[in-house]
């Protein structure tokens, strides 16, 4: 899914908002699935006692939620809510409005939570480290966060630059960064082996050159058959080899 924001100087400039709103509908089972694997590892549904209290509701915050479509989806698969932090303000109007708590700033939100889940975000904040710290004070201790964000900086192009990335991660980088917050990693592979070669492809020839490329037609093609055989590789090689983007959880 595709976040075009910049939130390097807390301004809450995005870029194709309209773009989200494309994806939300085009690419149903990729969403879903980035939720389930965020469900898988949040340890969700495993009884907690807090101050003698095993009855305290699992909490779960969405950083960067957009339009609130991964909100929706892990409530309709964990029977859950979420909160959502959230800095431009159109969108947060649209999360409230889909019933959801909706912060615009992590200095607004006063509780902790035992599930964090950022996708594709992190890219587009200059200041990744500092955020990554700052999300860390939000987690209960034995809290989780889940990570989603774009892999290798040799697939690095225009269409990247267009939407407001300042990068994209290696598995190292991120496994650094998230250990210099304090966090221990849990696991860390890659995800969508085809749309790497796909990537790379876009890269060499230019994005604009290619007709369609992300049109609702082109997109629906990508969730419904090629993703799915890209996860099916994906799963013979556990992620270890390449993959478009890189899938993190890290605990407290």
């Amino acid at each position: 899914m595709v976040k075009s924001k910049k939130q390097d100087d807390g301004s809450s400039e995005y870029y194709g908002k309209s773009e989200l709103l494309v994806t939300e509908k085009s690419l149903a089972f990729y969403n879903k699935f980035i939720v389930k694997q965020f469900i898988k590892f949040s340890k969700i549904g495993k009884s907690k006692t807090k101050a003698g209290r095993n009855d305290v509701p699992f909490r779960t915050l969405d950083f960067g939620a957009g339009y609130g479509t991964l909100a929706l989806i892990w409530k309709e698969l964990s029977g859950q809510s979420v909160e959502c932090l959230e800095i431009d303000a159109e969108q947060l109007n649209e999360i409230r409005k889909r019933g959801f708590i909706g912060w615009n700033s992590v200095s607004e939100v006063k509780e902790k939570y035992d599930f964090i889940y950022s996708s594709n975000v992190l890219e587009h904040i200059e200041a990744d480290q500092a955020c990554l710290i700052e999300l860390a004070k939000l987690l209960e201790q034995n809290g989780r966060i889940g990570i989603y964000v774009p892999a290798f900086m040799l697939l690095f192009s225009d269409m990247d630059r267009s939407v407001g990335h300042y990068r994209r991660y290696s598995r190292k980088e991120l496994i650094e960064k998230i250990e210099a917050a304090g966090l221990a990693v849990v696991c860390c592979k890659y995800v969508d082996i085809i749309g790497f070669f796909a990537s790379f492809v876009i890269k060499l020839l230019g994005w604009k050159s290619i007709g369609n490329l992300g049109s609702p037609t082109s997109l629906k093609i990508y969730d419904r058959l090629i993703f799915p055989l890209s996860r099916f590789i994906d799963r013979l090689t556990y992620g270890r080899m390449l993959g478009k983007n890189l899938f993190l959880i890290a605990e407290k």
